[in-house]
């Protein structure tokens, strides 16, 4: 659908209305997704407030689509909204929480977006172009995050599948790729390659002396 032209001022209020109330939008979507409390309670790196005061930047991506379809390469890959839901989707994995968490607490996103509009439209020839619009960047919002989220895990699997758990040392398989790799670079720039071995003495003394969480401790 192509709006009127007297239309485009009822995009244009709703996107203003929307950047306006931004804040207060992500406030409650955060205080019903039991999300709020998480900004002192949580470990990370970086500065997780400032990742906080960056979600109204979700809606403000959000308003400038329904102000304009076009501008969806906003939420695009490399994108600033699209870098913003990404954040989100991996700010979610590093604090533990499940995949569909996520999903769940960016459904409540739509409604809590969608009621607000909902509010401020008027006819419901307009209100079904907002909802097309709305949900055109809501959909692209989702799969940034659940995307992030993804690759995050996907790439956490792949690193704990070549670590040991306890030490954090590399396992054999991962140990004879790298070894494999540094001889073969040894080799290309004719640098010479040190290979230090270390033993523990009598560690299995130790095991059968002090039990095994002794000698976990001290590997």
């Amino acid at each position: 659908m192509v709006p009127q032209k007297s239309e485009l001022s009822t995009y244009q209020e709703l996107a203003g209305s929307l950047r306006t109330n931004a804040w207060n939008i992500v406030e409650n979507w955060l205080a019903d997704a039991n999300l709020g409390d998480m900004r002192q309670n949580i470990d990370l790196p970086g500065d997780p407030e400032r990742f906080f005061n960056e979600l109204p930047t979700l809606i403000g991506g959000i308003s400038r689509i329904l102000d304009d379809p076009e501008r969806l390469a906003d939420i695009e890959p490399g994108g600033n909204l699209y870098r913003t839901a990404g954040q989100f989707g991996e700010f979610r994995h590093e604090t533990g929480q499940r995949l569909e968490d996520l999903i769940r607490d960016l459904s409540l996103f739509r409604r809590k977006l969608w009621s607000f509009c909902q509010t401020e439209t008027g006819s419901e020839q307009e209100l079904a172009e907002v909802e097309r619009r709305v949900n055109k960047a809501l959909d692209r919002v989702t799969e940034a995050a659940i995307c992030a989220y993804h690759e995050r895990a996907a790439n956490e699997m792949l690193a704990l599948s070549r670590k040991d758990k306890l030490t954090g040392l590399l396992h054999r398989g991962a140990f004879n790729e790298r070894l494999k790799a540094e001889l073969e670079r040894s080799k290309r720039y004719r640098h010479t390659l040190s290979l230090i071995r270390i033993d523990i003495d009598d560690f299995r003394n130790l095991n059968i002396a002090e039990g095994r969480l002794s000698g976990n401790e001290l590997l």
